[in-house]
């Protein structure tokens, strides 16, 4: 079996390319270490350049975005079986067996953070998803409950899988140059989300300033892209240094924006703690991230972070900022920076075995959405079939009946004929006796005529003077 693995780079979303890396790995993870997908060939669709496999995995570059002939001819001499995972307009390109995605559901959920013309637009895309793919990943329970709530005719296609980090792959160095580089406290807490408005940037200057009145001052690392495409102003960048201003927690929040990855990691490595205070996640990389190097967590209590992380530190109310500050009171004076090596070994070793089981639920799911295409087609090719059986035996009875019809109409007219002949010959007889009564009177009239007429002309001659003594 041929997998198309299609790239997720994506401009705006940073996740994207650390995604496709972290699900090619876990495919590859699961090729080399069982022997049921050792015969699978995995080919990497690529987006970007920037983003071409480091491994021997074939890479095609396809385009930015390509459009249908562009994706047609890219792809048409790999014989492909499956696609794995379509989540945009290829959708409509794909005619191979396909998994679609939907990351989550968030402008279902969370509508006012949505233009009415997008809301448009997610709901005919996803209704696009939902209806041609064979199978539909999605990464939580929470995502599986809203698919089956907004899709429920399509409801057996959706199928659960938590994608984890790709930090099992890295080799980790010293650390210290980041921290030095970004001026960092020796002890901090982080939170690495873009600056999109569901990410909740805005409940951390009131907590901070909440403790900091209760006497417990906390450092406060922010990483993230610092824009959401949906708000061209970028409200939400500005409200939250006005709310540090406002607030008093200007000196405390180290804001970073956007760092590479490399750095990311680093800083997540030494971070006392990870906070994650999103209104709405479809499954969170910094969790996953932060599960896979050990590090504590506290979270939104929100149903998908219940799902992904059932052992956080505390659960805490997103528009609550004092429920934060009541957590982050209890806990986190008692919380050594990191990085903390022993753990971070254990936790990557269990990042490690749950990259191998997502890579063989991903192998299963392309296995039986290339089942279901087969089948889709066998079974339309038989109703194709039964169509023209049908079609066929339509004809049949037509001209079946036409030929009855016909045979019935030529009974009728040689019925016709017959009786036509014998009115002929009737004719035929009473013209032949009229004829033979016609001269018989013909020859009794001529006979009698011609015989008074010989009479008279003999009277006449006997009376005549000189024949008169003959």
């Amino acid at each position: 079996m041929r997998i198309g693995l299609l790239d997720q780079t994506t401009r705006g979303w940073s996740a994207g390319a650390t995604f496709t890396r972290m699900m090619l790995a876990c495919l590859e993870l699961a090729k080399d270490n069982s022997e049921k997908n050792s015969d699978i060939e995995v080919i990497f669709l690529s987006r970007s350049r920037a983003n071409t496999p480091t491994t021997a995995v074939k890479s095609v570059f396809i385009g930015e975005q390509p459009n249908r002939a562009e994706w047609l001819e890219g792809t048409k001499d790999l014989r492909l079986d499956v696609i794995i995972p379509v989540r945009d307009y290829t959708v409509y390109d794909v005619e191979s067996a396909f998994v679609g995605w939907i990351p989550d559901f968030q402008h279902f959920r969370l509508p006012e953070l949505f233009d009415p013309s997008e809301i448009e637009f997610r709901n005919k895309f996803f209704s696009a998803i939902a209806e041609k793919s064979n199978v539909v990943l999605v990464s939580s329970e929470s995502a599986r409950l809203d698919f089956e709530q907004f899709f429920p005719d399509h409801a057996e296609k959706a199928q659960v899988a938590h994608f984890p980090s790709l930090l099992w792959t890295i080799d980790h160095k010293d650390d210290s140059a980041t921290l030095r580089r970004f001026q960092l406290p020796e002890k901090f807490a982080l939170v690495a989300n873009q600056f999109w408005r569901h990410k909740n940037h805005r409940i951390l200057p009131a907590a901070l300033s909440l403790l900091k009145r209760r006497g417990l001052e906390i450092d406060l690392v922010v990483t993230g892209l610092p824009a959401d495409y949906r708000d061209p102003e970028n409200k939400p960048l500005s409200e939250f240094f006005q709310q540090c201003a406002e607030q008093g927690t200007v000196a405390s929040i180290h804001f970073l924006g956007q760092v590479p990855y490399s750095d990311l990691i680093a800083i997540m490595r030494a971070a006392a703690l990870i906070i994650q205070p999103s209104f709405f996640e479809g499954w969170s990389t910094s969790i996953e991230d932060s599960k896979a190097l050990g590090r504590p967590l506290i979270c939104s209590d929100i149903p998908v972070h219940r799902e992904q992380v059932p052992d956080a530190l505390g659960f805490f109310d997103p528009e609550k900022p004092e429920m934060l500050a009541d957590v982050l009171a209890a806990i986190y004076e008692d919380l050594p920076p990191g990085p903390d090596v022993q753990r971070e070994a254990a936790a990557l070793e269990l990042a490690r075995k749950r990259a191998f089981t997502y890579g063989c639920e991903l192998f299963e799911m392309t296995k039986e959405a290339l089942l279901k295409k087969l089948d889709f087609l066998l079974r339309e090719a038989n109703a194709l079939s039964e169509e023209k059986s049908k079609y066929i035996q339509a004809l049949e009875e037509k001209y079946a009946r036409a030929l009855e019809e016909n045979a019935r109409a030529l009974e009728e007219n040689i019925k016709n004929v017959q009786a036509l002949g014998s009115d002929v010959l009737r004719l035929r007889r009473f013209n032949h006796n009229l004829r033979r009564q016609s001269f018989r009177e013909f020859l009794s009239r001529n006979l009698r005529t011609r015989w008074r007429l010989f009479r008279m002309r003999s009277t006449h001659l006997r009376m005549k003077p000189g024949n008169r003594h003959r």
